[in-house]
Parts: C-alpha cells; sequence; structure tokens
C-alpha cells in the first residue's frame, strides 16, 4: 500500500481500509506507556513531509491521515491525537475519529467523546461520500465508547448511503461492539447475518471483524479458536490479491494463538495466490514483501528470506514512482529478520529512489511511504537517514 498513488475516491479507500484493518488486527492495542518507542522519529518526518504538500490537498489529507494511523499503529496515541486537529480538509474528521477508536479503547474515554464531537464538526461540513466515510469511523469510536445504538444508527446510515462499500463495515462495527462487551455469541451472530457475501468490502470486514473478536479480552481459549477459525473461513472467500491480505493476517493471529499448522497453511494458500515459484516475472513485489514479513513472525525466517531476495529483484519492473514505498516495506521486513545490514542497504535504495523523482509532489508523497513503513515497524534512523530527509525537506519546492 502506497500513498504516493493516493488521488481519488477509489485509491483512497483501499489504501485506508487496508491501513486500519491491518493495524487492527496484527497488533494488539498498546498503551503509550508500553509502546515500543522506536520509529517514532521516521513518523515525524513522515507528518512534516505529508504537510508540506501545496498543491493537492486531498493528497496532503491522505498523506497526513496515513502518519496518524502510524502512530496509532506503534501505540504512540497522544502523538497521533497532537497532529489529528491539523489534518487537511474532510481528511481530519477520519484521523479525529480512529484517534478516538484508540482512545477508548484504551478507556480514555471522556477524550475520545471529545475527538467524535470534533470530527462530528468535519462531517458537517462536507457532504456527499466524503461525509459518509466520515460517518463509517465515528461509528466504530461509537462502539468502542459502547453506545452501541448511535453506533448501529451511524453505521447503518452509511450502509444505505453505499452498501458495496459499507455494509460490511458496519456490522463489522457493532459486532466489535458486542465484543468489547462481553458479549461473544451475539457478536458473532452479527456477523454470521454477512455469510454468504461475497462482495469484495463485505468479505473483508467479515474476516476483519471476526479477527477483532477473537482478539478481545476474556474470552476462553474455545471462543477465541472459534472465531479464528471463522476468519480464516471467511478470508478464502476475499476476492482478488486482497485475499492475500486476508489470509496472512488470519495467519499471524493464528500463530498468536499457538496454532503454528493452521498459519502454515493459510500463507501457503496466501503465497499460491500469488503464483508457483515458475511465475517469477509476474509475481506483484508488494505481496511477496509482505507475505515474507507474515513467514518471520510465523517463525519461518528462511522462507521470508527467499521472498525478499525475489521482492526486490522484482521492484525494478515497477514505474520509480512506485519503487522508495516498495524498497522501504522491503526493508523493514529484513529489520523482522534481524538483518541491519541489508535493512540499511534497502532502505538507502528506497531514498535514493525518492531523490529521483524530478517533481515535488511525487516526491513527498514518496518520503511520507517511506517514513510511514519505516516508523511502523520501529526503526529508528540514523544520523545519515535524517541528513537525506532534511535535505528533501529543503529542497520541496516547485515544480511540484
Amino acid at each position: 500500500m502506497s500513498f504516493t498513488s493516493v488521488t481519488g475516491r477509489g485509491s483512497v479507500a483501499t489504501a485506508l481500509v487496508l491501513c486500519i484493518a491491518s493495524s487492527g488486527a496484527s497488533v494488539a492495542h498498546a498503551t503509550e506507556s508500553t509502546a515500543d518507542r522506536q520509529g517514532l522519529a521516521a513518523l515525524d518526518y513522515g507528518f512534516k513531509f505529508a504537510s508540506a504538500i501545496e498543491t493537492d490537498p486531498k493528497g496532503k489529507g491522505a498523506a497526513q491521515t496515513g502518519i496518524i494511523l502510524a502512530y496509532l499503529k506503534r501505540g504512540a496515541v497522544d502523538e497521533a491525537m497532537k497532529h489529528a486537529g491539523s489534518v487537511e480538509g474532510w481528511w481530519r474528521g477520519v484521523a479525529l475519529a480512529e484517534v478516538a477508536v484508540e482512545l477508548a479503547g484504551e478507556g480514555r474515554q471522556a477524550e475520545a467523546r471529545e475527538l467524535v464531537r470534533r470530527a462530528e464538526e468535519v462531517r458537517q461540513t462536507v457532504s456527499g461520500w466524503e461525509n459518509t466515510r466520515i460517518s463509517s469511523h465515528v461509528a466504530h469510536a461509537l462502539a468502542l465508547l459502547g453506545d452501541l445504538e448511535s453506533s448501529r444508527e451511524a453505521a447503518l446510515k452509511a450502509a444505505e448511503a453505499d452498501p458495496r462499500e459499507y455494509l460490511g463495515q458496519s456490522v463489522a462495527t457493532v459486532a466489535e461492539g458486542y465484543a468489547v462487551k462481553g458479549e461473544f455469541d451475539r457478536a458473532m451472530a452479527e456477523l454470521a447475518v454477512l455469510e454468504g457475501d461475497e462482495e469484495l468490502m463485505t468479505t473483508w470486514w467479515r474476516t476483519s471483524g471476526y479477527i477483532e473478536i477473537s482478539r478481545k479480552a476474556g474470552l476462553s481459549d474455545e471462543q477465541r479458536v472459534g472465531a479464528l477459525m471463522a476468519a480464516a473461513a471467511s478470508a478464502k472467500t476475499v476476492p482478488g490479491w486482497r485475499q492475500v491480505d486476508a489470509l496472512r493476517l488470519v495467519a499471524e493471529e493464528l500463530h498468536v494463538a499457538r496454532r503454528h499448522a493452521e498459519a502454515v497453511a493459510a500463507l501457503d494458500a496466501a503465497e499460491k495466490m500469488i503464483g508457483p515459484d515458475g511465475g517469477r516475472a509476474t509475481r506483484p513485489p508488494t505481496l511477496l514483501a509482505e507475505i515474507a514479513s507474515s513467514w518471520t513472525k510465523v517463525g519461518e525466517q528462511d522462507r521470508a528470506r527467499a521472498l525478499l531476495v525475489e521482492a526486490e529483484q522484482a521492484a525494478l519492473r515497477l514505474p520509480i514512482i512506485d519503487q522508495p514505498g516498495l524498497y522501504a516495506r522491503i526493508a523493514t521486513a529484513y529489520l523482522d529478520l534481524e538483518d541491519e545490514t541489508t535493512t540499511q542497504r534497502v532502505l538507502d535504495t528506497a531514498i535514493d529512489r525518492a531523490e529521483k523523482l524530478t517533481n515535488a509532489r511525487p516526491r513527498a508523497l514518496a518520503v511520507v511511504e517511506i517514513c510511514r513503513q519505516t516508523g511502523i515497524h520501529g526503526r529508528e534512523l540514523s544520523r545519515q537517514d535524517r541528513a537525506r530527509l532534511d535535505a528533501l525537506l529543503e529542497g520541496l519546492g516547485d515544480p511540484w
């Protein structure tokens, strides 16, 4: 996922859905006092680059929101809250609502409700699909605050406005609300209503919903495994290459639940989705890097490294505008393997590619993605990294 090409409704929706779902499904909520603080300098740089974009307000807001979500994934809720109010345009409503989600998850209800109020203020200034998108994120925050009726009302309004986009999300939102209240059976029953629906976004959110239920506190082992098995079955119904992301997220959770055989089976299925080893000329390097990272998380380092070597070679096939973010992702996957030398080498390549972009807007967006990937994975910036980023930031200007 890269913010270098986020310009329209479809690409924005795809980027944020993946980012938010990955954040929720692959890591547990962490309070700021226990969060791993590594990588936050990279996110600070990312927000500076996103905020420096002068000619593309929509791209600016999307890029800023991507960094806000990255702060949240790192558990840095206060940093996210500090920056959310300065996000450009209607994206501010999304950012505020997502910070409210995390605050609610930490029990900081008064602060969460204040951010919901501010998100609603932004929503009321826009109409059309932007209004609906903010409403869907507000509904999520309300669910975690325990306001299930208000959450259901907001979620259903979003679903009515655009059923294909929001039906699954609306149901998953309410289901998670019941799970937070400890009503496991009710939560599972909510999602079961979506069984048989093969729409892309519905299958994605159904899968994500089962994963979120499986992660709630207070479940019995039987309940947790039951939710994960439902997620695994649902993941197999997600259409197209999005199924790869669904399967690998399920695999990571299965490994955490000590279901290693099922985790390996899910990742095997994900890798088969992108073609056999003999089809390396067409295997997408972005998905290779993501699957490699998941192999590392389930303890299969040799399989991970083989895919990363392939991904790095395949990255050269992509347009140069897409290469910086991909190389950054490959670098962070090597970081998961505790291979600092290769991490730095590939990260240097990512920055090299960004420096070669002529126009300031794509150059800034490329650096945002480098910083987002680096920050999410907790990679500290070296003195040389910082010097290069400082020079890139200072050099932004015409031609945009």
